[in-house]
């Protein structure tokens, strides 16, 4: 007989001279026993008893007076190979959640990205595993069930961390006398996270922070109620949360990081005799 099963398994012993007393028994282990007539009896295997591939000699005794054991027969616990015919998404980072698409993948004992263990992973059914992927390989996604290994190619490990630019938007021009500006604020890659709350005022003028919108790769801020003479800036905060789409934190690196010089003072003029310099 050959069995794979995952869970208590209750099986069916067919012989001859059964009584309410006889008692199955796997590899010397009494199982819990239920007579069924002379010729059947049942029997319940528990999981742990079937959780390795291998074999199992099963027997039928009978109390005394007379009684005895009956023959052996031999039970094969088979675990059926793993597959896998699909993963997504085909590129990660740390933390990112991929889901692999097979079969026979009840049982999972371990999950690989390009080598590297999973942080963790469920087997949600025999067809599909959801994993959290740890540190970074590219290279094939495996999975280990106790009937073996099952791998398929194609999986990116992204471990780079966004970057970020600052320029100026509306206006231009570095020097100006407007009460609200617009700072353009350009990732390296598409972001999620992001939004007003992350970002602070650098200055030496007055100034508020306003409008802020866009998606992905390119976001604006207007700063407005902006009085007094100086210089104008943005940055991040301290730990803004904001990651890429593979979960790879943004660090507030900035490439560029443009500013204004705001001139507000209206100039005044005094005019004096130059020659000659009497009245």
């Amino acid at each position: 007989y050959t069995f794979s099963f995952h869970e208590a398994l209750t099986i069916s012993v067919t012989g001859s001279y059964f009584y309410s007393s006889s008692v199955v028994y796997w590899d010397g282990e009494a199982l819990t026993t239920t007579f069924l007539s002379s010729v059947e009896l049942a029997a319940t295997v528990s999981a742990a008893d079937i959780a390795s591939a291998g074999t199992a000699d099963v027997t039928v005794t009978n109390p005394t007076p007379g009684g005895g054991t009956s023959s052996v027969v031999t039970f094969t616990i088979n675990f059926p190979a793993p597959t896998i015919t699909s993963f997504s998404p085909t590129t990660g980072g740390t933390g990112s959640v991929v889901t692999i698409n097979g079969t026979n993948l009840t049982g999972a004992t371990a999950v690989d990205f390009g080598g590297t263990a999973a942080g963790s992973f469920t087997a949600v059914s025999s067809s599909s595993i959801t994993a959290t992927v740890g540190g970074g390989a590219s290279g094939e996604v495996s999975v280990t069930t106790p009937g073996g290994t099952a791998t398929l190619a194609g999986f990116v490990f992204d471990g780079t961390s966004p970057t970020a630019s600052i320029t100026r938007l509306t206006p231009a021009n570095e020097n100006t006398n407007a009460t609200s500006v617009i700072f353009q604020i350009q990732f390296s890659e598409d972001v999620i996270g992001v939004d007003g709350n992350d970002f602070l005022i650098s200055s030496t003028v007055g100034a508020s922070i306003g409008a802020f919108s866009g998606s992905g790769l390119t976001y604006t801020l207007e700063v407005n109620g902006i009085s007094g003479d100086g210089v104008l800036a943005i940055d991040f905060i301290a730990n803004p949360g904001i990651t890429d789409t593979n979960s790879n934190l943004f660090d507030g690196t900035l490439t560029t990081n443009e500013f204004y010089f705001i001139d507000q003072v209206v100039p005044t003029a005094s005019i004096s005799r130059a020659s000659p310099t009497f009245a």
